[in-house]
């Protein structure tokens, strides 16, 4: 049996021209965040998945702890997908109010996430970027689809996250919105 030697190239140092007929390179190290704030950086790539003529929003999101509030948000036209690549983090989320003007409190609930399972959120579906439980952040391949009209909503919260009696490894004030 005759063997070929192939050089391993690291992605991060691949022009993407180079890449482009085996398809499209997409994160962090490709270009500057289309969102940086203290709590989640995005970055983002539309690509064409030749579905029905429509194209997804794909990008990676790197959630990150911070001390200060926290916006909810919520997006009417837009349904987003969250694919956890590792780290734990807890999900709030919360349906609208009857009058969809705002997240409706009632309803909130918060869901550990770790990397077997992730979510599709309806449209018009209040949440706030996932909170690591990990000092190094979490991260998530988000897809969107749809128009990207936001809504936000501060709360003036902190909430304390339980799971089955016992408090998780992060401290009443943590999660902050």
């Amino acid at each position: 049996m005759e063997s070929k030697r192939i050089p391993l190239e690291r992605l991060t140092r691949i022009d993407p021209a180079d890449f482009a007929v085996f398809g499209e390179i997409i994160g962090q190290t490709m270009q500057s965040p289309l969102e940086d704030f203290p709590w989640v950086a995005y970055w983002t790539h539309h690509v064409d998945i030749d579905f029905a003529g429509s194209s997804v929003d794909f990008g990676l999101l790197h959630c990150r702890k911070h001390d200060g509030p926290v916006l909810m948000e919520s997006h009417a036209g837009t349904r987003e997908t969250f694919l956890p690549l590792g780290d734990s983090s807890v999900f709030l989320l919360a349906p609208p109010n009857s009058d969809h003007s705002g997240p409706d409190l009632l309803g909130l609930r918060a869901f550990l996430m770790d990397s077997t399972l992730g979510v599709a959120l309806h449209k018009g579906i209040w949440h706030r970027p996932p909170w690591p439980i990990s000092h190094q952040g979490a991260r998530f391949a988000l897809l969107r689809t749809g128009e990207l009209v936001d809504k936000t909503a501060a709360l003036n919260l902190q909430i304390r996250v339980v799971l089955e009696d016992e408090d998780l490894p992060v401290s009443p004030t943590t999660i902050p919105l």
